[in-house]
């Protein structure tokens, strides 16, 4: 990806653990997510700066 996040593993129910070397944590990702809130809170962990 663009912002050097990788793909670690497939977790529960339909998630996916992803690696963010911003802010070098692993983000949890929903399969089907809900709303642009969510990708919101999702990028915001992952220390990505660009909002919907």
């Amino acid at each position: 990806m663009e912002n050097g996040c990788t793909f670690q593993r497939h977790g529960k129910g339909g998630h996916d653990i992803w690696y963010s070397p911003l802010s070098n944590k692993h983000v949890t990702v929903d399969g089907k997510i809900p709303s642009r809130h969510t990708v919101n809170a999702v990028m915001k962990q992952a220390g990505i700066k660009y909002h919907f």
